[in-house]
């Protein structure tokens, strides 16, 4: 095997570089492995060029393998091993570029910085790492996930190497007080985890590793890399913080699965489902949730169950009445899990809108617009009895598709469901939106959806009454958009809203911004926020709306 080699002496430096042919995205980091001992009287050196590199915030993935000092371990002997080493300090970047030497009292980040530019090259290996903390009864743990994507040709003898480093050890040696990014181990073995890459598929590695109770947990860093045990070249790392505050338990807040709507539009009986999903790793027992319909009363439910790691549960809150209003909201809120407050709170808020419009009977017409998954989309209308009185797709694929239905509504006073579903849970959104419109005998719009955003299920209902008079004061049409966004959101409403009170609310429940509705179409800036979840109420004189917009 042939290797660079770098002699640093205290009076003159040889460096000589190689890189990588491969031309694909720009490492995360430069890994920079030295080898040291608080025995050795040239370590110092190396030690104040590993600090200077981070004070001057160099992309650079330090790691220490201490040998002959209390610091020694598995790993660090194993990497000792792997290449070769003979003299103290020695420094590799990336695996290939070796430096041997060191000073006694002074810094070689000169010597240090030429290697580190020459090492920023290109990698067809892409990587991202993430880092979550994890609940447990005795110990804690970091779980570690790796995406990594081949990107093009590359070595198929690749190993993740998965270490913990500790900074600002108390340790007096050779005139300094402490030692910094000490290999406290490589899991879950010295000998890392074997990859087995397909070009242009991304593959996902997890690892969970406990603190230890001898660790200072804000000075642990999780140095990942990916490395050719047989070249030794290093094609990509990276470092992060391991200081992973207590984040308690995380549950997330997918959809709304189920919304049955039964015979009466007035006084209407709603039961109303959506699913949870548990992404940490600790079984979650027990679940809290505030709901609220049309502004109403805020109820509270606790669910109680086994929800174990990854994956998902069905809750269904009790029966909510409805006061027969067009339209409505339900707003569900996740509070407790296991009676602790949830982690992450932007994931805990979900919000169900459906409306009931008022018509007679006659020939009714439904309008659509497909997207480019046809095949995903199929419709039906509903009696008040459970009964199917049309339907509609799949349709083909490769659209947009035009189709125009004509359903005939019998003129006996009935509550109807339009149920629209896509079989993929993105709505008529595949490639370009789609919409669909429904139209009763007198071509009035009962129910609409200009975006095609509905996830796997929307449901709309419409009332057959006697009387022809149409109650159209204050629909709740309004369409936001780009949603989410950077910062600027576009709100188109119709006349009706004109006048109502508007207010922006963040998830803490501060009012970020309020105002009256002018105008037809109006904007949002959400430039100067942070990055989050807000919701919009619209508040009029007889019903309310309200819509979350997402900032990114």
């Amino acid at each position: 095997m042939k290797r660079k080699a770098i002699i640093v002496l205290l009076i003159g430096v040889l460096v000589t570089t190689t890189s990588l042919a491969q031309s694909m995205v720009p490492r995360n980091k430069v890994l920079l492995e030295i080898f040291s001992g608080t025995w050795c009287v040239f370590c110092p050196g190396s030690e104040l060029g590993a600090r200077d590199m981070k004070k001057n915030e160099l992309d650079v993935a330090i790691i220490k393998h201490h040998m002959g000092d209390p610091y020694q371990n598995a790993s660090t002997e194993f990497r000792d091993s792997m290449y070769f080493v003979t003299a103290f300090p020695t420094s590799v970047f990336n695996g290939d570029s070796i430096i041997t030497g060191g000073n006694v009292s002074s810094s070689i980040y000169a010597t240090y910085y030429p290697i580190y530019l020459a090492s920023l090259d290109m990698t067809p290996i892409q990587m991202e790492m993430n880092l979550r903390r994890l609940k447990g009864t005795v110990q804690d743990s970091i779980l570690v996930e790796v995406d990594v994507t081949k990107l093009g040709p590359y070595s198929n003898d690749l190993v993740l190497y998965v270490a913990i480093s500790e900074s600002h050890i108390s340790e007096s040696w050779f005139g300094l007080s402490e030692v910094n990014n000490v290999n406290r181990g490589i899991f879950p073995n010295p000998s890392g985890i074997s990859l087995n890459l397909v070009e242009g598929m991304k593959s996902t590695y997890s690892l969970k590793i406990p603190y230890e109770a001898n660790w200072e947990e804000e000075w642990l860093e999780t140095v990942v890399w990916i490395q050719d045990p047989n070249t030794q070249i290093v094609a990509n790392a990276d470092a992060k913080s391991a200081y992973l505050p207590d984040e308690l338990y995380e549950v997330s807040l997918d959809k709304v699965v189920s919304l049955v709507n039964p015979t009466q539009c007035q006084a209407d009986e709603n039961d109303i489902s959506f699913t949870v999903i548990n992404p940490d790793a600790d079984t979650v027992t027990s679940m809290t949730f505030d709901y609220q319909l049309n502004n109403g009363t805020i109820e509270t439910y606790t669910w109680n169950g086994i929800l174990a790691y990854s994956d998902t549960a069905t809750v269904t809150l009790p029966t909510i009445i409805n006061d027969g209003s067009e339209s409505n909201q339900l707003g569900i809120v996740l509070k407790l899990v296991n009676g602790n407050q949830d982690q992450n709170v932007t994931n805990n808020i979900l919000v169900s809108n459906w409306s009931t419009k008022y018509t007679k009977g006659g020939q009714f017409t439904l309008e659509l617009l497909t997207d480019y998954a046809g095949s995903e989309t199929t419709w039906e209308i509903v009696d008040g009895g459970g009964n199917i009185v049309s339907s509609g797709g799949p349709y083909f694929d490769g659209g947009p598709l035009p189709k125009t239905h004509k359903i005939n509504i019998p003129e006996t006073p009935d509550c109807y469901s339009l149920n629209f579903y896509d079989s993929n849970g993105d709505g008529m959104q595949a490639v370009s939106n789609g919409f669909y419109r429904l139209m009763d005998a007198d071509s009035n719009v009962l129910v609409s959806n200009v975006t095609g955003e509905f996830g796997s299920l929307e449901t709309n209902k419409f009332e057959v009454t006697s009387s022809t008079s149409i109650e159209k004061e204050f629909q709740s049409l309004i369409e936001v958009f780009p949603n989410p966004s950077h910062g600027l959101f576009s709100i188109l409403n119709e006349a009706s809203f004109l006048d109502a009170q508007w207010q922006l609310i963040s998830l803490d429940g501060r009012t970020i911004q309020s105002g009256v509705i002018e105008g037809e179409k109006w904007q949002l800036d959400l430039s100067n926020e942070a990055e989050g979840i807000y919701l919009l109420n619209i508040i009029g004189e007889k019903q309310s709306y309200q819509q979350k917009l997402v900032k990114k």
